[in-house]
């Protein structure tokens, strides 16, 4: 029995959870075709992730607003879940307004963009994945919270 057999019987909802994120969407992702590419593309489901791609200059940020951003966590529907996120990074000092940023980056530390990819690099280790709050709705409220507070 392979690794990712053991993991996914220990916790088959979360596997069927992860192989359902975006395949609701008009358009389904179609890079994961077989049993084998789910150690691949979805080990940070059954695993906590390092934060590899996070780059040196992003370090400082990553830890302030992961931090702060931990504080209130809970996970609700998606609209709120987003929302809270924008909350936590306009009082940090990013813009959540893309057309104002565009305006005058250098008057923030970055944008709605930049935060969901230092929350992106928290709960999966990378900086692209998948939608994110369905990731975090497969990982479930306390694995989140368990990641952002060992981030």
């Amino acid at each position: 029995m392979s690794h990712l057999q053991k993991k996914l019987e220990k916790d088959q909802e979360k596997y069927v959870k992860a192989c359902n994120i975006d395949r609701d969407k008009p358009k389904p992702r179609k890079d994961i075709f077989n049993f084998a590419m789910m150690e691949k593309y979805f080990d940070y489901i059954f695993e906590k992730p390092q934060k590899s791609e996070l780059d040196e200059c992003d370090n400082e940020k990553f830890n302030e607003f992961v931090k702060e951003y931990a504080k209130d966590f809970k996970l609700t529907t998606k609209d709120e879940w987003f929302y809270g996120v924008k909350k936590v990074a306009e009082k940090l000092g990013y813009c959540t307004d893309n057309k104002l940023y565009k305006q005058n980056p250098d008057s923030y530390k970055g944008n709605t963009a930049k935060v969901c990819e230092l929350l992106r690099l928290a709960i999966t280790g990378y900086k692209n994945s998948p939608d994110l709050y369905e990731i975090m709705l497969a990982l479930g409220e306390e694995e989140v919270k368990n990641r952002l507070k060992q981030a």
